[in-house]
């Protein structure tokens, strides 16, 4: 539930059991007055559900492709002026809806709303619907067929991310209140430039949290195809990190989707008192920790400081009331010390953990490495310790990948820090995110596939 990682790690494995809480607002644009029944998409964001409100009045119900026109294109394109009012185009309603109780639905990670080929959609397409042909632009059906699911699995939807987060609810007359449908105003003819900015700057506030506890993830119900001995290369080499599952055989898709079946109906049936491990808090407890002290690191510290923030760092773990302290027993503390606080009870907690510690015992086997090339008894015998320490921590940074190195800083005001959301963004804007203004965010296009 951050558009930020997500958005760089697009090709989302994993699914999480979700809960929206009783009194959250959500938001829909239609070409309607009257409350929506059966399934339609809800936004988390005012502005994402706008876009739809202005699209849809202007596109017959019966032939209204729902979310398979890039909201983009609606924002940037002028909207056709008539001098004649009574010939304008009737501009659509804006649906505010409260949750009359809480919702319970399947969070599918990653960029899960962008229509691609580039494995956006293989959790959906080639995991939970076994359809491996190319079928990016299959809104309505692929809706239908995940409610299906839904039904089976006793909850009322699905949260996936595009530019924004969005719920597909399976049926709008289970648990929604209709508080609001308002016309929109006559738009003439917008600034589509400064509306683009807006937009983005509504969707950046999420980049690091959907806030006000509006979801609830259950971590330790989580699936993910990443707990299994399965090939998730990229056979696209341009975008090797991006994982695929286009190599899973059928049995392994099977196991992996009996196993999510399995974990929503036990999920469906626990007391929401029960207590779950709260491991995104934890991975953000090793990432605050550790993430700007290496940057500073490798970039501008100078010997000193260099042996200065290791110390600190580990000194924390080292018992020196003995000449030669226990240097094992110290790497142990290291590695497990954010983790202590964690008692596992579900088998994905037992492998969320197990994952954690091998990053974490890495991180501390890089530190140790340093501590031993920056020593002030090893200097004489070491050649440029400071370039062998930053390659040390360059090695470890390229493995971790922590999407926070990615930040732009703070951006002017007439400026959103912009990361490529589908349907928009540049190549450079998903390797190297930058502060944007309004003009320059109406050009951003190239980075994803439309097929």
């Amino acid at each position: 539930m951050r558009q930020w990682g997500s958005s760089l790690d697009h090709n989302g494995m994993s699914f999480f059991p979700a809960t929206i809480p009783e009194g959250v607002s959500l938001y829909h644009g239609t070409y309607q007055a009257e409350a929506i029944t059966g399934t339609e998409w809800l936004a988390f964001e005012i502005e994402h559900a706008e876009i739809f409100a202005s699209l849809e009045s202007q596109t017959p119900p019966s032939s209204r492709p729902r979310g398979d026109i890039g909201w983009s294109n609606v924002a940037q394109a002028p909207m056709i002026v008539s001098e004649d009012p009574a010939t304008q185009p009737a501009e659509g309603y804006l649906h505010i809806y409260r949750t009359r109780r809480p919702q319970r639905l399947l969070y599918i990670d990653g960029m899960s709303g962008a229509k691609t080929q580039m494995g956006t959609l293989d959790s959906q397409d080639i995991l939970l619907r076994n359809r491996h042909n190319r079928l990016g632009w299959d809104e309505w059906r692929r809706a239908a067929e995940l409610c299906s699911m839904a039904q089976q699995w006793h909850i009322d939807g699905f949260i996936r991310m595009e530019a924004g987060f969005e719920v597909i609810k399976c049926n709008f007359s289970d648990g929604m209140q209709l508080v609001s449908a308002n016309r929109r105003p006559p738009k003439g003819v917008p600034d589509s430039k400064l509306y683009e900015l807006e937009y983005i700057r509504a969707v950046a506030q999420r980049y690091w949290d959907i806030t006000a506890s509006r979801v609830v993830l259950d971590f330790s119900r989580m699936i993910s195809a990443f707990f299994y001995p399965i090939n998730l290369t990229n056979p696209n080499s341009t975008f090797a990190e991006q994982p695929r599952l286009v190599y899973a055989n059928k049995g392994e898709l099977t196991r992996i989707k009996s196993d999510l079946e399995e974990s929503l109906l036990a999920w469906s049936q626990e007391e929401r008192s029960l207590s779950t491990a709260n491991w995104q808090g934890v991975t953000d407890l090793v990432v605050s920790r550790y993430a700007a002290r290496f940057r500073f690191m490798v970039q501008k510290a100078n010997l000193d400081e260099l042996r200065f923030e290791i110390d600190s760092i580990l000194n924390t773990f080292i018992d020196y009331s003995s000449p030669r302290p226990n240097m094992t027993a110290a790497f142990d503390q290291c590695a497990r010390h954010v983790l202590s606080s964690i008692d596992p009870k579900t088998w994905q907690d037992h492998l969320i953990r197990a994952a954690l510690e091998v990053v974490t015992s890495k991180i501390c086997d890089s530190l140790f490495l340093i501590r031993e090339i920056v020593n002030a008894e090893s200097i004489k015998e070491t050649k440029d310790p400071i370039s062998k320490a930053r390659a040390v921590l360059k090695e470890l940074m390229a493995m971790l990948r922590w999407s926070v190195w990615k930040e732009c800083g703070r951006c002017e005001s007439d400026r959103v820090c912009f990361i490529a959301m589908w349907p928009d963004g540049a190549t450079e804007d998903h390797y190297s995110p930058s502060c944007l203004n309004k003009t320059e965010l109406e050009t951003r296009t190239g980075y994803w596939d439309w097929d």
